[in-house]
């Protein structure tokens, strides 16, 4: 069994994947091919997560106070929970199905109030600017 690199998310699922964490990880049919392609799309959310927390610190720098720099800071830390659920996929091939399905669903509940708060905070410009 080789260690793991020191140095990122990739290659630590590399290494749970090719290391026999994720069960049939060897067999390039079937179930093993899923596995694959479930962390492949983990590790681009992953990806595409830090880059939006990336941003969202960007412009929370920027907007400051009033309606829009609060519900800026919102969803600042629901970005943050997403992150963390994304990254919690890396350990799905250890966590049991009931705690799979628990963090899918919170996952779930927070994109779903995150769609709710970005509309408002739409709206709330809107009407700021007289639409």
């Amino acid at each position: 069994m080789t260690p793991p690199y020191a140095c990122g998310v990739v290659n630590f699922a590399t290494f749970a994947y090719t290391n026999g964490v994720y069960p049939g990880a060897n067999n390039m049919r079937g179930e093993g091919m899923m596995k694959e392609l479930f962390l492949l799309l983990s590790v681009s959310a992953i990806c595409t997560i830090g880059y939006a927390l990336f941003k969202v610190i960007t412009l929370r720098k920027r907007l400051k106070g009033g309606v829009v720099g609060k519900t800026w800071t919102l969803l600042y830390y629901m970005i943050g929970l997403f992150a963390a659920g994304y990254l919690s996929t890396l350990l799905f091939a250890v966590l049991p199905e009931a705690s799979q399905q628990v963090i899918v669903g919170i996952v779930f509940l927070i994109s779903a109030v995150f769609v709710v708060v970005v509309i408002n905070l739409f709206l709330k410009i809107a009407k700021e600017l007289g639409l």
